[in-house]
């Protein structure tokens, strides 16, 4: 993780589309007159889930900042190795590849806490957490002490464990083991004078559940409820419907974040940049499709504005894309109404095609990845085409659910992807339960439209064998 450069190139904002918000055009004089009653000498930093990186923030970042929060008081943590060993069934205290301990994730943020501090000189900081993150936090509360924290927001965080069961005590998620029975160990009121929110579903978060079908431990009790997301001692608010993700990034969640730091209700609606600057950083993924927030080998990016019909690239590259040893890529400026291919070459992972709907705001946390060919193979099985392209359909926000959401690539119906057993991928399930959907394609077709609820985006089919795979990226 390289902190200088991360805290002095602080992020700005990403695409939001659909949704309980819209976008208002043109209303940029309305965030300057807000006063978004959140201390000037604040900051807040946001520590992402399990698997995840400081892109996961980027919506949530444009509502903050649509209702007169300051860009440069929105620090987005990067674990190194944002995967626990735990997530498998493992024990927290076994070395795994590309997976980290409690520990190691808890020496991580606090340094990142020290060096917020220092970059922007604040006085206070509020803690926002989801998942592990949450748990990390309490970790850093536990170790390091609240001093200086404000708040802490804890969103779909097991705060009792996603189970608890005699068995493997030492899992990190397992509520009866040393881990969380320690972070439970110490009442909130410990902390005082810094005050706590937990934000749950309040019943279809699919980690929360009777049976461990979605923790790979089909007709087993988990001992958990979807209580086990809320903490003794602090406000907790659930909200009907709400998937793992939206926990953390609904508007409705963002609501109830916003107010609990400055006591008034905020706008959900997200106001449009008149000039837009995007760029984020490049991490990378091991042959297993297991995310590491580190720069790949070789590296190399590029950007394209393409047809919003086609996915074609119209012109030639946009200017200033190469990934750096801080793996930072871009920034590019497009128009506000224009559809974007992000092209990432690597010397492990071939070549990966992003494409995006118009980014009605600027951001620097539009992070990428490549995604694995092993992982493509193993998870969905490739069909026996002639010349086979593979698109898969991702969405940053929120689960795919098949009994709320429509969606497709050109009218065909997708397959749902896991890397791992902890999301089921029935489609007859009543729970939204993964972010990752995929079909194969005939190459000839030359191009594709994903659709998600009421947003399209094109994307360019690519030869698979050639080392290529394209990736739709919805933020609805």
């Amino acid at each position: 993780m390289n902190f200088p450069a991360r805290l002095q190139k602080l992020s700005r904002r990403d695409f939001i589309g659909g949704g309980c918000a819209s976008v208002i055009f043109g209303a940029g004089e309305r965030v300057a007159a807000q006063n978004a009653n959140f201390p000037k000498n604040s900051i807040i930093v946001f520590v992402p889930g399990n698997g995840e990186d400081s892109g996961m923030w980027r919506t949530l970042f444009w509502r903050f900042e649509s209702n007169g929060v300051s860009r440069n008081q929105l620090f987005a943590f990067d674990p190194t190795f944002p995967a626990a060993r735990s997530a498998m069934g493992t024990d927290d205290t076994s070395p795994v590849p590309n997976r980290s301990s409690t520990q190691n994730e808890v020496e991580e943020l606090a340094a990142f806490i020290k060096q917020a501090f220092e970059a922007s000189g604040a006085q206070s900081v509020a803690l926002v957490g989801h998942s592990r993150g949450g748990l990390a936090i309490r970790n850093y509360l536990k170790q390091y002490g609240a001093k200086q924290i404000s708040h802490v927001i804890l969103a779909g965080t097991p705060n009792l464990g996603l189970v608890r069961v005699p068995g493997n005590l030492m899992n990190e998620f397992n509520g009866l083991g040393p881990f969380i029975s320690g972070l439970n160990a110490v009442p909130v009121a410990n902390y005082a004078p810094t005050r706590f929110l937990t934000v749950r579903s309040q019943g279809s978060d699919p980690f929360y559940q009777a049976d461990g079908r979605y923790l790979g431990l089909l007709g087993r009790p988990t001992g958990i409820t979807p209580e086990a997301a809320s903490l003794p001692g602090a406000e907790n608010i659930a909200f009907d419907g709400f998937d793992h993700l939206q926990t953390a990034l609904h508007p409705l969640a963002f609501a109830a974040m916003f107010k609990f730091l400055t006591g008034r209700e905020p706008d959900t609606e997200i106001v449009e940049s008149p000039a837009l600057k995007i760029e984020g950083r490049v991490f990378d993924v091991d042959q297993e499709g297991i995310p590491v927030n580190r720069v790949p080998e070789g590296a190399r990016v590029s950007a394209f504005v393409v047809d919003a019909a086609t996915g074609s690239r119209l012109g030639g590259v946009l200017p200033a894309t190469a990934s750096g040893r801080d793996g930072r890529w871009g920034p590019v400026m497009p128009k506000s109404s224009q559809f974007l291919e992000i092209e990432l070459a690597t010397a492990e992972h071939g070549t990966t095609h992003l494409y995006y709907p118009p980014f009605p705001r600027s951001s620097d946390i539009v992070n990428i990845r490549p995604v694995s060919r092993k992982a493509v193979d193993a998870i969905v099985p490739g069909q026996k085409l002639a010349e086979p392209c593979f698109a898969m359909m991702r969405r940053s926000t929120a689960y795919f659910g098949p009994a709320r959401d429509k969606f497709d690539i050109d009218g065909a119906a997708t397959v749902a992807m896991s890397s791992g057993p902890q999301r089921a991928q029935d489609d007859s399930d009543p729970l939204p339960t993964t972010s990752l959907r995929g079909l194969w394609m005939e190459h000839g077709r030359g191009h594709a439209t994903g659709t998600l609820n009421n947003v399209a985006v094109p994307v360019g089919l690519f030869p698979y064998r050639e080392g290529h795979v394209s990736a739709i990226e919805f933020s609805n």
